[in-house]
């Protein structure tokens, strides 16, 4: 569990007791973990100082790190290749809008890919050979994208959907998106889901969801939407395979 303004990664059981405390530095500096993914038998976390990180079980959780881009935010990976979003994001309005791509055996840049401006998530779909970048733009006159990255090539190209606030993957490495996006102010707007699948967008489902954050999916097809308006508790809503609202729950936080 990444804790980014307590700078600190807490490994835990499958009952959430917490095991293990993961901190990490770099030039003397001690890092702010963002997003973490899975890749072979290690664990891989962006540091929003700027820097990838690779934590090592088998040394007791020892951390490794490679300088990338400005504020990376998502990472995934995908045949043996690491690829993280440099969002630049402490640098408004001048985001950075590129993803690095690491080889993960010898755990050095290889190359920069440009994409759209303050990229955010990465989803790597290898199965399809493309990475799925989202971005959120400069939420002015710059638009938030959703944008595809062919694995072998590095050629990018824009996927045509609107107000891209976030997305998944669900069973057979299908894409869905959470359409909604935040206003000049920050807050989230409402939001709906689509499926991407066949080189075509689907409407999940008819439900728009308030103040919409969030996207996961389940292995089985189902979808959970979390909310939030950064200041009071939020709500989860759980949608079937189907398109249909299951319930909703108070997220507790």
């Amino acid at each position: 569990i990444a804790v980014n303004g307590s700078q600190v990664i807490f490994l835990t059981d499958k009952d959430l007791k917490i095991k293990k405390s993961i901190i990490a530095t770099a030039d003397g500096n001690t890092l702010s973990p963002r997003c973490l993914t899975k890749g072979g038998e290690k664990i891989y976390v962006t540091y929003y100082e700027g820097y990838l990180g690779e934590i090592d079980p088998s040394d007791d959780y020892s951390v490794k790190t490679v300088k990338v881009g400005a504020n990376p935010d998502g990472v995934d990976y995908a045949d043996g290749m690491l690829y993280t979003a440099n969002s630049g994001g402490m640098n408004y309005p001048d985001y950075d809008n590129t993803v690095s791509v690491v080889d993960a055996g010898t755990f050095t840049v290889t190359s920069t890919i440009q994409v759209n401006t303050n990229p955010a998530k990465i989803l790597a779909a290898p199965s399809h050979g493309q990475v799925y970048v989202t971005s959120f733009g400069n939420y002015e006159d710059i638009p938030a994208k959703l944008q595809s990255i062919d694995i072998a090539t590095g050629t990018v190209t824009d996927l045509e959907i609107d107000s891209v606030s976030s997305a998944a993957l669900g069973p057979d490495e299908k894409l869905y998106i959470l359409c909604g996006g935040y206003d000049q102010m920050w807050n989230p707007l409402p939001g709906s889901v689509h499926v991407y699948g066949n080189g075509e967008f689907q409407q999940f489902t008819d439900a728009t969801f308030p103040d919409a954050y969030s996207i996961s999916v389940t292995n089985d097809g189902y979808v959970y939407v979390g909310c939030s308006d950064y200041t009071n508790t939020g709500d989860v809503y759980a949608i079937t395979p189907s398109g249909t609202i299951h319930e909703k729950f108070d997220s507790q936080g």
